[in-house]
């Protein structure tokens, strides 16, 4: 039991290594100071925003009644990530107890996995960058009222950059500006 626990903790700092190499490599200035850590290393945003598209990515594949029984897990546990992160104080999620984080650190676990390359059917840097950026867009509700969960994973799509639009002077001329064969003869 022992050794089962110390091969995950080690699995664990790797992993946050191994994304915070990567992530640090492809988005400098991104970073702020995390209120989360795990194994002692610090979650960085990007590292939060990764296990929350995963959270998301990963409940996306359910069916309809899967989604129904751990949707509101799901989204709770999210937005617990989200709240400790963004709060004053540091947590450690080793020494915290609850569903959340099981949920949370078995993510880290799956991811973890993908990072090691041991899931051959997920690309590393494709699905990190994937759960990376659907975790910094992902709208996350979650409360409860007359003990029902009322949840709501709402993801906004990418906002698409406009074209400028050309001026008079450079824009090309439709078949109305053209001339015709007739004109000439004229």
């Amino acid at each position: 039991m022992q050794k089962e626990k110390l091969y995950h903790f080690i699995n664990y700092r790797r992993l946050v290594f191994l994304i915070t190499l990567l992530v640090t490599l492809a988005f400098p200035n991104y970073f702020v100071h995390a209120k989360v850590t795990l194994g002692g290393s610090e979650m960085q945003t990007i590292h939060v925003n990764t296990v929350k598209g995963f959270l998301h990515f990963s409940l996306s594949n359910y069916s309809i009644k899967k989604v129904k029984k751990w949707g509101p897990r799901y989204a709770r546990s999210a937005k617990w990530l989200h709240v400790l992160h963004e709060s004053e104080r540091i947590y450690e999620l080793g020494e915290l107890n609850g569903p959340e984080v099981k949920l949370i650190l078995a993510a880290i676990a799956v991811i973890s996995r993908v990072v090691n390359d041991e899931m051959p059917n997920l690309p590393v840097n494709e699905s990190l960058m994937t759960w990376s950026d659907i975790g910094s867009r992902l709208k996350i509700e979650y409360s409860k009222k007359n003990g029902k969960a009322l949840w709501k994973y709402e993801l906004p799509k990418k906002s698409k950059k406009k074209k400028p639009k050309r001026s008079k002077k450079f824009r090309k001329k439709s078949s109305k500006d053209r001339p015709s064969s007739t004109d000439k003869q004229k």
